[in-house]
């Protein structure tokens, strides 16, 4: 009975309805490092790159070649050869273009990145001009992956919005729903994380009472959640991944790590991910966002460790998507734009091969009068077209 007056007490006082999500506690994961930049930015950029490490190594690596300097993977999260060829190729003049690729990425956290930071008016009512996702089959298809909800960005993610809406394809299992209910309904369990930094903020403003000082200048490190972050299992950290310009890899054969990868192919997970990719391409179209999807270049080796039958059901679902919902489509998987000399391994390319994956994007958004045209436009404009937005579906 106690608790459950306490718990009726939090649903009534809501303590943590002013928590920001991006102020959560977190392991620092590269979804953290990745909001914590996005956020503090002062502008939305114009151009964002989701998808997954197929998409993020190869653009950090250009870049470190590009710009003949040492970088950092986890700080460097701007593709800056890609917004230097737009200016000067597509002639679209200052432009910001922030990689929000990330490692193991699908297209369920593709579309919770979206859904988070991009789509949220809670965060800011202004919006990139254009999304282009980096997929393949791996995307919709993960032996190690049981579900939606099991991933990190999805864990990291559902702290930022309700998710009452896409639960029942997240989490099939009954098992899952119920603990997300049982969060739901328990506020001191469901908002844990949120409730620790709420009563961290409160402490902080007596402690500033007592002593005179403003919060949030003198006493920005949080005095109860200063180690949490620290104390969690860390995924990166500064230094951790250099960026070498001009760094030679021996290839790679990861087809091991592949074969495991598609060993159980589930029909039901690569259902799911044809919902979220629906899902994410019907809220695009509704926020006025173009959206360019571009199938990623692989190696014969790869190819052919996939489960017989469903790359051409992949392909088939995509073109069907792109028709449905009017994005673009660029095919890069062709056999002809790139050669083995692109790769270092049997999936990911190497900064040669980021140079002409950005080539290839950058003349297709150039020839592409839509994209273009969307590119030139101020964020405001684009705010107040797509201000009667739709629910997120």
């Amino acid at each position: 009975m106690l608790v459950g007056l306490i718990n009726l007490g939090l649903f009534l006082a809501q303590p943590a309805a002013q928590v920001d999500a991006a102020s959560l506690p977190s392991s620092h994961c590269w979804e953290w490092w990745r909001t914590r930049s996005y956020v503090k930015s002062a502008m939305p950029p114009d151009v964002v790159l989701l998808g997954s490490s197929l998409m993020m190594i190869p653009i950090s690596f250009r870049d470190a070649d590009y710009l003949n300097k040492n970088l950092d993977a986890v700080s460097h999260d701007h593709s800056v050869y890609m917004q230097d060829m737009l200016k000067k190729q597509a002639g679209l003049a200052d432009l910001q273009c922030f990689n929000f690729a990330l490692p193991g990425g699908m297209i369920s956290d593709d579309y919770m990145i979206f859904r988070a930071l991009i789509h949220s008016q809670e965060r800011t009512t202004q919006k990139p001009k254009l999304i282009v996702v980096g997929i393949t089959l791996r995307d919709f298809l993960e032996s190690h992956v049981s579900s939606a909800s099991s991933t990190n960005t999805f864990r990291y993610f559902r702290h930022f919005f309700d998710i009452d809406d896409i639960a029942s394809i997240a989490m099939p299992e009954f098992w899952q729903r119920f603990d997300y209910w049982q969060g739901k309904f328990l506020y001191m369990v469901g908002k844990r994380l949120d409730m620790q930094v709420a009563f961290d903020n409160e402490v902080k403003k007596v402690v500033a009472g007592v002593f005179g000082r403003a919060p949030e200048k003198e006493l920005d490190a949080p005095i109860l959640t200063a180690n949490v972050a620290h104390n969690l299992k860390t995924e990166a950290e500064p230094g951790d991944y250099p960026l070498v310009p001009r760094e030679k890899f021996l290839y790679e054969d990861n087809s091991a790590e592949y074969k495991k990868r598609f060993s159980h192919p589930s029909a039901k997970l690569f259902k799911t991910q044809s919902e979220f990719l629906s899902k994410l391409l019907t809220q695009a179209k509704a926020d006025n966002i173009k959206v360019l999807l571009v199938n990623m270049p692989l190696t014969p080796a790869n190819m052919s460790l996939m489960p017989v039958g469903y790359y051409d059901r992949y392909l088939q679902t995509v073109r069907a998507a792109t028709e449905q919902y009017g994005c673009s489509y660029l095919n890069l998987n062709d056999g002809q734009t790139f050669n083995s000399a692109d790769f270092r391994d049997t999936a990911h390319m190497n900064a040669d091969g980021g140079k002409k994956l950005i080539d290839a994007m950058v003349a297709h958004i150039k020839d592409d009068r839509d994209e273009s045209v969307a590119l030139t436009k101020d964020h405001a404009a684009l705010t107040t077209a797509s201000s009667e937005r739709t629910k997120p579906l």
